[in-house]
């Protein structure tokens, strides 16, 4: 009877000690695959907080601002005695927000109503309101009589379809040349963006250009826009005017007498003239062959055309 009651006894610990060793086993498995996991996940956080810190925090402002650029006004150029040679009027660029479009049909109205007011394809003005933006340029720098035609869509777009939000006019500048061809490759041009591409406009151009302001919108969890006591403005700083040596009356004589004495002389690589003031050094007039029509220009620039 003995025999068999520690038959049973070794029998029970030799049962339990294979048991209780895949046990500690599976213990020790378990804990280490947690220390390891919650090392990776505290490592990871520590990369995120300290490397990547700053830049997922301008991800993050990022996403919930809304920026928007407020164009400056250049500086006007002007001649000796006061006379506009080059200056920026005001003109309105069209945007629309096409992620607030809840239907087709809003978006093919829009679409509609914007490409014929601003000449453009509806093709690709649909395409424009099918993006998930809050902010799309459709057209640039257009005109009171396309303004208007605008304003009369968005209440178009408000009373039949409750969309007239999605489209907005704001501020820009196109520049003009009140004496069109006058000293044209002294004074030069701009392009698209009001930079300067020749002549003045582009050697002071620092100076002419101005600052850009902002309006920056904070945006909620669901993207859309906060309250007005949200926002913020940045306004914009003009650019500096510039006056010219150049008298508008002595130029526009020696253009006239230049032209008639390439002619005269049959005058067939290149011609130039300049009047100074001999007491001051003053440049009254420059001129280089024919001129060219400041606002009608294809952006060919003096060196092309000499």
């Amino acid at each position: 009877m003995e025999n068999n009651g520690n038959i049973r006894k070794n029998s029970k610990k030799a049962a339990k000690g294979p048991n209780q060793r895949l046990r500690q086993r599976t213990a020790v498995l378990i804990i280490l695959i947690l220390v390891i996991g919650f090392g990776a996940a505290i490592a990871r956080l520590g990369y995120l907080t300290v490397v990547q810190g700053s830049s997922l925090q301008e991800d993050a402002v990022g996403q919930q601002l809304k920026d928007t650029t407020i164009p400056a006004k250049r500086g006007t150029i002007y001649d000796a005695n006061g006379k506009v040679l080059a200056e920026s009027a005001s003109v309105w660029q069209v945007v629309m927000a096409p992620i607030y479009f809840k239907t087709d049909e809003q978006r093919k109205a829009a679409a509609e109503g914007l490409s014929e007011i601003l000449g453009l394809d509806y093709d690709n003005v649909y395409e424009k309101t099918t993006q998930e933006s809050y902010y799309v340029v459709v057209k640039r720098k257009i005109e009171v009589e396309a303004r208007d035609k605008v304003l009369e869509l968005i209440d178009t777009l408000s009373e039949k379809y409750d969309c007239g939000n999605v489209i907005q006019l704001l501020d820009d500048y196109k520049r003009y040349y009140p004496q069109n061809d006058l000293a044209s490759c002294v004074i030069g041009f701009t392009g698209s963006d009001e930079q300067g591409l020749e002549g003045v406009e582009y050697q002071y151009d620092s100076y002419l250009s101005g600052t850009p302001g902002r309006i920056i919108t904070a945006k909620n969890a669901r993207g859309t826009d906060m309250p007005f006591q949200y926002e913020q403005n940045v306004e914009a700083e003009d650019g500096n005017s510039i006056y010219l040596t150049i008298d508008e009356t002595v130029q526009s004589i020696c253009e006239k007498y230049m032209k008639q004495g390439i002619v005269d002389n049959n005058v067939l690589n290149r011609a130039v003239c300049v009047a100074m003031d001999v007491n001051t050094g003053a440049i009254l007039a420059m001129v280089t062959v024919d001129g060219y029509d400041l606002n009608e220009i294809g952006r060919a620039s003096c060196r092309e055309r000499v």
